[in-house]
């Protein structure tokens, strides 16, 4: 399926997906949780996350995640913790689907709107993901 054939609640249901993306899939504090973000993401050292450095971790996930090399997340490649009761059925997520709603979600967590993630940002990104996973039936 492309675009014009996802259901548009599955769409809507994408910065979701995306905020949980690059984050760790294990149980662990939030400020841990944060600690690793910075981690992946922060690829020149400033303690901080640009817009492009989340952009290209959240692609290297996307990636690494499309096993069969297509360019498309089908279902069955979607980890399990990225799925929300308001993405609804079966379909495949593009590449560019995936990453046009990225700025959204970054600039939902970049609260002061200086197009970094600091500290307190990354941390309430993993807040997100915490209460996310808690959230699973």
């Amino acid at each position: 399926l492309r675009l014009g054939d996802v259901p548009m609640k599955r769409i809507a249901a994408l910065p979701v997906l995306l905020a949980l993306a690059c984050l760790p899939a294990a149980a662990e504090s939030p400020a841990t949780s944060s600690q690793q973000l910075l981690k992946r993401m922060d690829r020149n050292n400033d303690v901080k996350v640009s817009f492009e450095e989340y952009r290209n971790a959240v692609s290297r996930r996307f990636h690494a995640l499309d096993r069969d090399g297509d360019g498309l997340l089908q279902d069955s490649e979607i980890p399990a913790q990225w799925r929300t009761a308001e993405a609804g059925g079966a379909g495949a997520l593009t590449h560019e689907e995936f990453a046009a709603h990225l700025p959204t979600v970054f600039q939902e967590f970049d609260r002061n709107q200086n197009g970094q993630l600091d500290h307190d940002e990354l941390n309430a990104l993993a807040n997100a993901r915490a209460a996310r996973r808690e959230a699973k039936p």
